[in-house]
């Protein structure tokens, strides 16, 4: 499990940061950057999620 991450308004280069971010965003917000995220993730295939670094 990573570490803990503080709430953030903006996101560090390395998105390292992320779940601070998104935990800190209205509902309507988090709602819309995660179906993003969502939208964005499904099409990247499975083997590439595990080996960019």
């Amino acid at each position: 499990m990573r570490g803990y991450s503080p709430l953030a308004e903006k996101l560090i280069t390395d998105g390292s940061n992320i779940a601070g971010v998104l935990t800190a965003l209205n509902d309507v917000k988090k709602k819309k950057i995660l179906n993003k995220l969502t939208a964005y993730l499904k099409n990247i295939p499975e083997p590439e999620l595990f080996t960019a670094v």
